[in-house]
């Protein structure tokens, strides 16, 4: 039998560092099966197998296969395998790419939760609702651009920073209109963290309240400004549930899985980080969740673990 030191000290310190980075993200769906095996449960019937070969990430790909769906995802493989880099941890990566590419229940999840920042209607508005940092392009769309402060030694997801975003007339309308709520800023290892959340119950909220959100002076010089959000959709009769890492990768996911499994319904949450130049691995993703969980806590949050049905499922907000 292979123990993870006969792989190198070098190996075993990288194995060690993304396996804790998966299982922040995945949790239970996350799952050691040997020294070099491991696998991701993406769906209910999908699981993404995984063998770690003794070049990863140094010098070679890691061999993956999906089990349990009928989807042909060998090209798709392939092809993330001729893409990869030598020295990228990729596994975070390749998951989504595959959960989203070629999972039926992937793909029916994209559908039903719109983008945050997706376009739709047109209304006239005018310049002086909105903040310096958001523009009007000439097609109508209102342009963010963050004010993230430089790193250039740090990592590529902190030299990235926040995303520039896009919003739509609806994210100005006052009739989402609904109240902030934020937490203490929390510092750890030079990098802070504060957690924002508000109670919302469909798609106008959500862009309200990020476009919010971001208005603030303080938010926009944030490295990240992590957002997941779940609710039920009563015109549809669904339950959407959806996230956004922006570049901090794997974070969304996290939030994502704390607003599911912790049975959270009808909010939007939101999570800020100031990178203060130590680099803090998987430990970040625990920082996150503890911060939310905190604001959560304190703020009389309580859960919701069944989407409402029958006469509780009637639309009370337009």
């Amino acid at each position: 039998l292979r123990t993870l030191r006969s792989f190198g000290e070098n190996t075993a310190a990288l194995w060690a560092e993304e396996q804790k980075s998966l299982e922040a993200i995945y949790q239970q769906d996350f799952e050691v099966l040997g020294t070099a095996y491991w696998q991701i449960r993406l769906c209910k019937d999908a699981v993404l197998r995984i063998e770690l070969p003794s070049g990863y990430p140094q010098s070679v790909p890691p061999s993956v296969v999906l089990v349990g769906s009928e989807c042909q995802v060998g090209g798709l493989i392939k092809t993330l395998a001729e893409e990869w880099l030598p020295g990228e941890a990729c596994i975070f990566g390749w998951a989504e790419e595959i959960a989203r590419r070629a999972l039926p229940e992937a793909q029916e999840h994209q559908a039903q939760s719109a983008d945050v920042g997706q376009s739709g209607s047109r209304e006239e508005c005018s310049k002086e609702q909105l903040p310096p940092r958001i523009r009007i392009d000439d097609d109508g769309n209102h342009i963010y651009e963050p004010r993230t402060k430089k790193h250039r030694d740090a990592p590529r997801s902190v030299r990235d920073g926040q995303k520039l975003r896009v919003w739509d007339d609806e994210s100005l309308d006052p009739a989402h209109a609904v109240e902030l709520y934020h937490g203490e800023v929390v510092e750890e290892k030079k990098s802070k963290f504060q957690a924002h959340f508000a109670k919302v119950v469909n798609m106008g909220e959500v862009k309200w309240v990020h476009r919010e959100l971001l208005s603030d002076d303080k938010l926009a010089t944030a490295t990240h400004n992590t957002i997941a959000y779940q609710f039920y959709d009563y015109t549809k009769s669904t339950q959407v549930l959806d996230y956004d890492d922006d570049h901090e990768n794997g974070a969304g996911k996290c939030l994502g899985r704390l607003l599911k499994h912790g049975g959270y319904m009808g909010i939007f949450v939101m999570v800020s980080r100031w990178y203060g130049g130590v680099q803090l691995g998987s430990d970040r993703f625990k920082i996150l969740n503890r911060v939310l969980q905190t604001l959560l806590e304190k703020s009389g949050v309580e859960s919701q673990p069944k989407a409402p049905t029958g006469k509780n499922a009637k639309n009370k907000k337009g």
